[in-house]
């Protein structure tokens, strides 16, 4: 193939032909290539071509990104409490574990949450001041043997090394927003420094 444009036996100049790196430059990426059809030389059909793929590919682009807003405002709509069913089906339940939503998937958590961190401070304080929780994050974890078997447990540690195991005094099928932050909600059953078991 040939970028220069030649003359044919008539004296006339044939038109550019479109190079193998630029055809491939122009089908990957016409927002960058299509524009060199432009230069003299280059046959209408050519540049009709390589500025309909260039059209094709920014409308397909725009309707990409209208797309992806719509989800993205999709997923920001919130649903009212009221529209939400009372217990919802979880696939990654464990043999036992309650069909409900959980404590720890209502709005509130976070208050519920730094409720059991404020316990096991407490309970660090009284037991083992070297210990502290005051930074420390969890998640819930439901039971399946143990001495809790059948209940959820609230796992908390930080980076000092510290780790507490706490037990609701609460059903963990009870929306958060229910529950008092400020009142008595979580034991601690297990507590450890360093490995230590305090």
């Amino acid at each position: 193939m040939n970028d220069n444009a030649g003359e044919n036996r008539a004296g006339q100049k044939e038109p550019r032909r479109v190079s193998f790196p630029l055809g491939i430059g122009i089908a990957l990426a016409p927002f960058v290539f299509a524009w060199f059809l432009l230069r003299e030389g280059y046959s209408s059909l050519a540049r009709a071509v390589g500025f309909g793929w260039l059209a094709f590919f920014a409308l397909g682009y725009i309707a990409g990104l209208a797309e992806a807003g719509d989800e993205a405002a999709l997923a920001e709509t919130k649903v009212p409490d009221t529209l939400k069913p009372a217990t919802a089906a979880r696939a990654d339940r464990l043999p036992g574990e309650p069909d409900c939503t959980l404590t720890s998937e209502t709005e509130g958590w976070n208050l519920v949450k730094a409720n059991a961190i404020l316990t096991a401070e407490r309970y660090a304080i009284s037991h083992n001041p070297a210990a502290t929780f005051g930074d420390a994050d969890g998640k819930p974890l439901y039971q399946i043997d143990g001495a809790h078997k059948g209940q959820y447990t609230l796992i908390i540690s930080n980076d000092q090394v510290a780790l507490a195991q706490l037990v609701p005094l609460f059903d963990f099928c009870t929306p958060a927003e229910r529950l008092d932050p400020e009142g008595e909600l979580w034991k601690v059953v297990l507590a450890k420094l360093n490995g230590e078991t305090f």
